[in-house]
């Protein structure tokens, strides 16, 4: 996942210290659940490439990698 480097709600709230550190924090939280995301989506998905349902929901289009992922963790049977 591409990184925003530029940002631009912090020049809309510089005139308010409170809200300026605010949407700091907010965005670096932000940015640092958005990787760990990623990490367990990948660890996720070379997981479930062993599960045959999985690999046939892959088969059908319009059905990607996140909504195979979402429906298999929903179905486990353990």
């Amino acid at each position: 996942m591409k990184q925003k480097t530029e940002n631009y709600v912090a020049p809309l709230l510089a005139e308010n210290e409170d809200l300026a550190l605010s949407g700091e924090v907010s965005k670096e939280s932000i940015d640092f659940l958005s990787h760990q995301i990623v990490k367990i989506e990948k660890i996720c998905e070379k997981r479930m490439m062993i599960n045959p349902q999985y690999l046939g929901l892959l088969t059908i289009p319009g059905v990607g990698k996140n909504s195979s992922l979402n429906h298999n963790a929903g179905n486990r049977s353990n």
